[in-house]
């Protein structure tokens, strides 16, 4: 995957193979990002193609007499704005195609942020960032085939709501072409053949997310029926390390 980090603006992607977790702007905390553009750009088989993400991060009070220790300079609230994603193909994505708002990262207790197992187990929630806006994002022709999940998530909070996010051609289809195979898809680029690895990393993701969902249950059953989970957590280890 691509993932652009703290402080990171006036940047451009094109013309790529994406796999796993995609394109990814995050997790991004009390800092600025801004002017940056994803264009021509196919993903098949990916986790979460687009990955916008701030992580829970206290605000702060900005002193320049005392700047902070680190590589970017820290905000009152983290900025996301000015991105741009353009001319995208994205294939049978693992879960949704576009993802705006919180890092889904967290376990299933924590109920101020963003579960990695939400919504498919009931207990597990998703809030907002407290800390963090996004404004102006553009999605020009970007096209999703046969998604998992819904057309996306798009989540804000009540002190930074979600400001001007456009949708210019923007299609989700729930079906996948005939003749639209992994080889005609890479074959678009301006080099031949892809990355075997490419569809190994869409199992990675997959059973990691599998195996975080079947420790939450261990957690909560019975002596019998943890075994038997355990078994199942084994294998999806196992199937793990062979793609790897």
């Amino acid at each position: 995957c691509i993932a652009l980090k703290d402080g990171v603006s006036n940047v451009l992607v094109e013309r790529v193979n994406a796999s796993c977790l995609g394109l990814a702007i995050g997790s991004i905390g009390n800092s600025h990002n801004s002017n940056i553009t994803f264009r021509d750009i196919i993903m098949h088989k990916s986790l979460k193609p687009i990955y916008l993400k701030f992580r829970n991060e206290d605000p702060v009070e900005y002193d320049p007499l005392k700047p902070c220790p680190c590589a970017y300079e820290r905000m009152e609230y983290g900025l996301i704005e000015n991105i741009l994603f353009e001319n995208i193909i994205i294939n049978e994505p693992a879960t949704w195609p576009v993802w705006l708002g919180p890092a889904q990262q967290t376990n299933v207790r924590d109920p101020s942020s963003c579960s990695l197992a939400w919504p498919v187990i009931p207990s597990a929630t998703c809030v907002g960032q407290p800390h963090g806006k996004y404004r102006n994002i553009v999605f020009r022709n970007v096209t999703t085939f046969q998604p998992l999940f819904s057309a996306g998530v798009i989540m804000g909070s009540e002190n930074f709501p979600v400001e001007n996010v456009v949708f210019d051609n923007v299609k989700v289809l729930p079906f996948t072409p005939s003749g639209l195979t992994v080889d005609s898809l890479f074959a678009a680029l301006p080099y031949e053949g892809y990355d075997e690895y490419v569809q190994y990393s869409f199992i990675i993701c997959t059973t990691v997310i599998l195996a975080i969902m079947i420790r939450f249950l261990l957690l909560r059953s019975h002596a019998k029926r943890r075994s038997c989970l355990n078994i199942i957590l084994l294998v999806l280890g196992l199937i793990g390390l062979y793609c790897v």
